[in-house]
C-alpha cells in the first residue's frame, strides 16, 4: 500500500515510534517529528490488493522514514496493471481478417472458396437475395461452401465474414467483397464461340454490352489499363453484364520489346484497376499485337489469349466486311478477334450476335469456352482456338 507525505506527526510515549503498524526504537523518544514518509514497493505480486508497511533503519532524530512493501500476497481475484490488461485484452478482441473469396457453377451447384484466415474459427456465408439484402443462410468450419439452391441463368452474389470466441462475446471480422458467381445454362453439347474485344473500354462498349444482354450472351473484354482509368464505368459495366474482363496490358505497350521487369509492371499496373473495379485480378491476358517472347511467357503470369478469327476491323473500318469475316468463317471452338473503339465495329456487332445466336451458337466468355472443351489454361502458354478436343 503507497503512502503520500505525512507531516506534523510527533510521538513521545515510551520512547517508541509508530509506523503503520511496525515499531521502531528511536533513543529521543521524548519528542521526534517525522515530516516525510516515502513508501517503496518491494515484490508486490500481480493481483495483490493489500500490502504490508514496515519503517527500516530509522535514526534517532531522524525527520524522513522510509516504508516499503514487502512480500505483498495476491487476493483470490487476479488483478493486472492497467497497462497489461488493456495491451492483453486488445490482443484478445483483435478482428479476424478479411477472407478473399471465389466461386465458380459446377454440377448444379455453386462452390465458394477462400485461404484460411488467422484467428477464425468459423465463417458466416451471406448470399444475396431477391430485395438486394445480404442474408446469413451457412455457417461452417472449413475454408470452401457449396450452394445447391441455384437455377441456371441466374447469377448469384456471396460475402463471407470470419468469427471467433472472444473472451466474452464472438469477435466478427469485416465481410468480404462480393463474390459473383454466373450459375450458366450452356449447353456443352450445343456449339459455342468467344467473342472478344480489345484496347477498350471506348465509347461504344455499353452499347455492345446491351446487345449482349438482350441476346442472352457474353464476350470478353480484354481492356488497356490507360483506357480504364479514363472509363471504369464501362468495365464494371461489362462486369456486371457477366462478361469476362481481361488484360491487354497497361500501354498497349510490346511486350516482346519489354524487359522482365517492364512486362510484369504493365501486367500489375493494369491488375490493380481491374481489381478495383471487379474485387479480383485478371486471370486471362492478351498480349498487344500478338507479339509473345520467351521473357514475356515467363512474366505475365496468366494465360495468353489469341484468336482464330481477326476481324481485320481496326485496319479495314468497315462494318460489312467485319461482319463477312465472322460470319463466312466461324466455326464451334473459335476465337474471334474485334475492337470496342472503332464505330464500324459496334455497328457490326449489333449485327453478329443476334446471328450467330440464330445459327446456334452459344456466346460465351473465353474461360466458359475453355471449361466446356476440357481446357485447363497454364500461366504463360498461349491459345488459338478451343475446338472440341477428339
Amino acid at each position: 500500500m503507497n503512502e503520500g507525505i505525512r507531516k506534523g506527526l510527533v510521538i513521545a510515549a515510551f520512547g517508541m515510534l509508530v509506523v503503520s503498524n511496525h515499531v521502531v526504537y528511536a533513543k529521543q523518544a521524548s519528542e521526534v517529528r517525522v515530516t516525510e514518509v516515502t513508501t517503496q514497493t518491494v515484490n508486490a505480486q500481480p493481483g495483490s490488493t493489500e500490502a504490508t508497511t514496515q519503517t527500516v533503519n530509522a535514526q534517532p532524530g531522524s525527520t524522513e522514514a522510509t516504508t516499503q512493501t514487502v512480500n505483498a500476497q495476491p487476493d483470490s481475484t487476479e488483478v493486472m496493471t492497467t497497462e497489461t490488461a488493456t495491451a492483453n485484452q486488445q490482443i484478445a478482441q483483435e478482428k479476424p481478417g478479411t477472407p478473399v473469396v471465389t466461386g465458380e457453377y459446377n454440377r448444379k451447384k455453386v462452390q465458394l472458396t477462400w485461404e484460411v484466415v488467422d484467428k477464425a474459427q468459423i465463417y458466416y456465408i451471406f448470399k444475396k437475395n431477391a430485395e438486394g439484402k445480404f442474408i446469413k443462410i451457412a455457417e461452417t468450419d472449413q475454408t470452401c461452401y457449396k450452394d445447391k439452391a441455384v437455377e441456371k441463368g441466374n447469377d448469384y452474389y456471396y460475402k463471407v465474414r470470419a468469427v471467433y470466441q472472444g473472451t466474452d462475446r464472438l469477435i466478427k471480422g469485416n465481410r468480404s467483397k462480393v463474390c459473383k458467381v454466373a450459375v450458366d445454362n450452356i449447353d456443352p453439347n450445343k456449339k459455342m464461340v468467344a467473342l472478344t474485344f480489345d484496347d477498350g473500354p471506348g465509347k461504344y462498349t455499353k452499347t455492345i454490352v446491351d446487345c449482349l444482354k438482350e441476346n442472352d450472351a457474353k464476350a470478353t473484354f480484354f481492356v488497356v489499363g490507360r483506357s480504364v482509368n479514363a472509363n471504369p464505368g464501362a468495365v464494371r459495366y461489362a462486369y456486371k453484364a457477366g462478361c469476362e474482363i481481361g488484360s491487354h496490358s497497361y500501354n498497349h505497350s510490346n511486350l516482346a520489346n519489354l524487359s522482365a521487369k517492364d512486362v510484369k509492371k504493365e501486367m500489375s499496373d493494369t491488375d490493380k484497376l481491374i481489381k478495383k473495379i471487379t474485387g479480383s485480378k485478371a486471370t486471362l491476358m492478351r498480349p498487344p499485337y500478338g507479339s509473345i517472347g520467351d521473357i514475356t511467357k515467363k512474366n505475365v503470369g496468366k494465360p495468353m489469349i489469341l484468336w482464330s478469327i481477326d476481324t481485320l476491323d481496326w485496319k479495314t473500318r468497315d462494318t460489312k466486311k467485319t461482319i463477312d469475316a465472322v460470319m463466312k468463317n466461324v466455326k464451334d471452338g473459335d476465337i474471334v478477334l474485334m475492337h470496342d473503339i472503332h464505330e464500324p465495329t459496334k455497328d457490326a456487332a449489333l449485327q453478329i450476335i443476334p446471328k450467330l445466336k440464330k445459327q446456334g451458337y452459344q456466346l460465351v466468355t473465353v474461360s466458359e469456352l475453355a471449361k466446356y472443351r476440357g481446357y485447363n489454361l497454364e500461366k504463360g502458354v498461349s491459345y488459338r482456338t478451343m475446338y472440341k478436343k477428339k
